[in-house]
């Protein structure tokens, strides 16, 4: 789990839930948000993913990994 998140980080994004599509995917950091409860990082995918292709995500802090 990523602590502090930082713009330009990049990341992999990790669910508890191992069938998610976005499972396993790299990203980059694009965004964090300030709020004092549980914060959301904006991504922007690296990899192709099925159907689209490079995508932002609103994922929340606890499920990115450090590459």
């Amino acid at each position: 789990m990523i602590f502090q998140p930082k713009i330009g980080q990049e990341a992999v994004i990790n669910y508890k839930d191992k069938f998610m599509p976005l499972q396993g995917v790299e990203c980059v950091i694009y965004g964090v948000s300030k709020g004092p409860g549980p914060r959301n990082v904006m991504v922007l995918t690296t990899e192709f993913t099925y159907p689209h292709y490079c995508q932002w995500f609103i994922i929340p802090k606890g499920n990115l990994n450090a590459t």
